[in-house]
């Protein structure tokens, strides 16, 4: 077959299709519906990791936080407050406020508290705490020995919620206990 007969054929197949007015109904609706699922399986996954991307910025804000008052409280012997750690973190994002416009921060010789301000329905709330405290440790021949530690609390409420954190209990320095968090949130800190 020559190239023109080739091209007629073509011209003729394809002219008759343009001619019939392109795809069926039928066509149209199986796409339609093919989309549907596939939009129907990936949206939820889609909004459930973009809620998690907010989230991860306050845990890593609040982690650096509690992690530079460990630093600053061993170096210098006191914390400090959130400007002064010049960590070089905003105060306020678009998720969470840390400080002012409903962040708070509390901070003295024994303990320093940071609660993050939700400003989203759909986000959880978080908090930290460090805690100066005398702790009892067993060492290795069986004998108990009392050491002064920086002890870290990192907050996350079970559920979403706009509004203040709550604080975590890390004002009674000499009690020899870990910093805890309050009734509906969980302890996330990793050490």
């Amino acid at each position: 077959m020559t190239s023109a007969a080739w091209q007629r054929y073509w011209v003729q197949r394809w002219g008759r299709r343009s001619a019939q007015g392109g795809f069926t109904l039928i066509e149209l609706l199986v796409v339609v519906v093919i989309t549907g699922v596939l939009v129907a399986i990936a949206l939820p996954s889609f909004l459930d990791q973009s809620v998690r991307a907010r989230q991860a910025e306050a845990k890593t804000t609040l982690n650096a936080w509690t992690k530079a008052q460990q630093l600053y409280r061993h170096e210098y012997g006191r914390f400090f407050s959130f400007h002064d750690l010049a960590l070089g973190l905003p105060t306020d994002s678009k998720n969470y406020n840390y400080l002012g416009g409903g962040g708070e921060e509390e901070f003295a010789d024994d303990f320093a508290r940071l609660m993050a301000y939700s400003k989203n329905d759909s986000l959880k709330r978080y908090a930290a705490g460090v805690e100066r405290d005398t702790v009892a440790v067993n060492l290795p021949d069986g004998r108990r020995e009392y050491q002064v530690h920086n002890l870290p609390v990192l907050c996350e409420s079970h559920a979403p919620g706009r509004g203040l954190a709550e604080r975590p209990v890390v004002n009674d320095a000499r009690d020899g206990a870990w910093p805890t968090c309050p009734a509906g949130y969980v302890n996330i800190f990793r050490p």
